[in-house]
């Protein structure tokens, strides 16, 4: 089934579009290394958003997100509010506990909480 693709980054973003980058993991790590298209919408603060017009009717949407690890670890869970054509529809939970990565000074997996990566997530 054909699909169509909207990216926040080119939608209305009222945080900040953060990129492009196209390095591998760095210290720090940049959030938009792993983004298709190189680029993201960074919405951190509560009331930022990205808005968007479909081109097309649809019946799903996949969101991909990274949200940072509790500072001792152990995973943060948060949501996101989703309207319709005005209307509220139910929160999009999220959540670090099965996403979340570290990085050590060779870049490789490790489970420190304070050297911290972000690995997106799509629900």
């Amino acid at each position: 089934m054909p699909f169509v693709t909207i990216e926040a980054e080119d939608a209305t973003c009222t945080g900040s579009v953060v990129g492009p980058s196209y390095g591998s993991y760095t210290d720090p790590p940049q959030v938009p290394t792993e983004a298709s298209g190189r680029r993201a919408c960074f919405v951190k603060e509560a009331g930022e958003y990205s808005e968007f017009t479909a081109p097309v009717s649809f019946n799903a949407i996949a969101v991909r997100y990274s949200i940072p690890d509790a500072p001792q670890g152990g995973g943060l869970t948060t949501s996101i509010a989703l309207t319709v054509d005005g209307v509220a529809r139910p929160d999009v939970p999220l959540t670090s506990e099965y996403s979340w990565v570290t990085l050590r000074e060779s870049n490789s997996h490790s489970s420190d909480p304070s050297r911290p990566a972000h690995r997106p997530t799509r629900i």
